[in-house]
This record gives structure tokens, sequence and C-alpha cells, in this order.
């Protein structure tokens, strides 16, 4: 049964790694008793091996799919909204103590204002262009990305206008329940990157094709200002909860904390992604 274990746990490697080792490990299982622990570090190795998939003759490091990131990211906003803006009592509290530090509070505030609404509008403006430069092109290329990126618009552009208008509703029309001066700043940075990253997906669908460059270039270098822009909104919210320590609770700061670092994290993921396409089209271009 455990040798049975122990040669079931070899097929847990990476391929890279079998080809290369299985058959002299297979063959020292079944020269010698297994135990549980044999199994156990088998286990162990699988999972190191997965880890550090780079350090195999032949391997390369392990990658997680920017779409699958961003996904992830999107679904620990969506689970940090409560606490991490739905506190009244810590939002009032904070944002009356920050306000006690004179009156660089209101402007610190409608910093992060600006900044996470300027983002989204920067970044629908940066797909505009591409979306033109795809519809004339389609019947030139020879690639399917001009259609791809026509079809997949809708995919794009509807989810992110919903996310805006909960946005704006939330923190501009009171939709929903109040939050606050403090709360309607900090609003964006849980919206806004979710919209970047469904944005994101129309140069990432066009980036294959050079008849589309022009659009990608452009469309690249505004949503890594969108995605930079949103990443630094955070800093003044940063120093809101600074100025107001006295009313922060242990748990609202671990949420808000929690909350930035995702935020910024997929603002900065996309914003290097955005780079990386616009780089590709720069290629593309000095080719032609």
């Amino acid at each position: 049964m455990m040798r049975a274990l122990a040669v079931g746990a070899l097929r847990l490697y990476p391929k890279v790694w079998r080809g290369r080792y299985e058959e002299e490990v297979r063959e020292l299982v079944e020269a010698r008793p297994v135990r549980l622990r044999t199994v156990a570090d088998l286990l162990a190795g699988a999972f190191d091996a997965h880890l550090n998939r780079d350090l195999i003759p032949g391997g390369s490091a392990v990658r997680i799919p920017p779409t699958a990131l961003l996904t992830a990211g999107g679904i620990a906003l969506i689970y940090l909204w409560n606490p991490g803006i739905r506190q009244m009592d810590s939002l009032e509290a904070t944002w009356s103590h920050a306000r006690e530090h004179g009156p660089i509070a209101e402007p610190l505030a409608g910093v992060s204002t600006t900044a996470f609404t300027t983002a989204p509008v920067i970044a629908v403006l940066a797909v505009v262009p591409l979306l033109v430069n795809a519809m004339r092109v389609v019947r030139r290329s020879e690639l399917f990305a001009p259609y791809g990126v026509i079809a997949f618009a809708p995919l794009c552009l509807v989810p992110a206008g919903l996310i805006g208008w909960l946005y704006v509703g939330m923190a501009f029309l009171d939709v929903g329940f109040p939050m606050g001066v403090f709360g309607n700043a900090m609003t964006g940075g849980f919206f806004v990157p979710m919209m970047l990253s469904f944005l994101l997906g129309l140069p990432s669908a066009a980036v294959g094709d050079p008849l589309l460059a022009p659009g990608v270039r452009i469309a690249g270098r505004l949503l890594a200002v969108a995605g930079w822009a949103t990443a630094l909104a955070w800093l003044p919210i940063a120093v809101l909860m600074l100025m107001g320590a006295e009313g922060v609770t242990g748990s609202f700061a671990t949420a808000v904390a929690a909350s930035a670092a995702v935020s910024v994290a997929m603002s900065a993921l996309v914003a290097t992604r955005a780079l990386g396409h616009d780089r590709q089209a720069v290629r593309h271009l000095a080719r032609a």
C-alpha cells in the first residue's frame, strides 16, 4: 500500500522533473522499504519542485496567468468591502480625528477621490482608439485579432461600465448607505481596479496583430497611467489613517491595509501588463 502511494506521489512532480529523475527515483522506491515518512517526503518534494521549477535542468518558473491574479484580487476586494468600508463608527472616528490636525484633511480626501475618478475615465479613453483601429483594419488583417477585439469589446466594456456606475452611485449619489467623506474617498480603491482589469482585456486581445499596434500602444500607455494613478490614490488615504489614528481600531486598520494592498497590487499589475503591450506594439511598428 505504501509503495503504491509512493509511486503515485511521483506523478505529482512537474513533467520536466519526471522526464529526468522519475525512473531513477522509482527504482529506489521499489528497492527499499517504504514507510509513511517516505510518502510524506515525496509529497513535500513534489510541492517544492513545483515552486522551484526554474532550478530543474530544462525547467522554468511557475507563472500564474495575470487573468487569474486579477480575478482573485477582484474577489478579495468584494470580500473586503464590508470590513473595509462599512464600519461607520471607525470611518467617522478616523475622519473626525484627522480633521483635528488642520485643514489638510479635506484636500487629501479630495486628491484620492479625484485620482480614483479620473483613472477609469482615462482607461475608457485608452481603449477607444484601439476599437477604432480594429474597425479600420478588420478587412485588411490576415489575423483574427481585429474581429476578436470588436467581439470582445462588449464583454470588457459592459462589466466595466456597470462597476463604474456602481462606484458613482456609492460615492457620489448616496446609493446604498452613507459613508461620509472618508468612506467616499476610499470607495474608488475597491471598484476602479476591477474596471481596469476588464478594460485590459482589449489590448491583451490585440497585442499579436501588427496592424493593431498603434491602438495597442495608445491603450497600453494610458492604461498604465490609469493603473499607477489608482495605486498612488491610496497614499492620501494612508496619510488620513495616520492622522486619525486615535479613532482607528485594529480590525479597521487591518481591513483597510488589506484592501489597499490588494487594490495597489491589481493596479500595478494592470499598469505593468499595459506597458508590456506597449513595448510589444513598439517592436511591431519598428519591424514595419
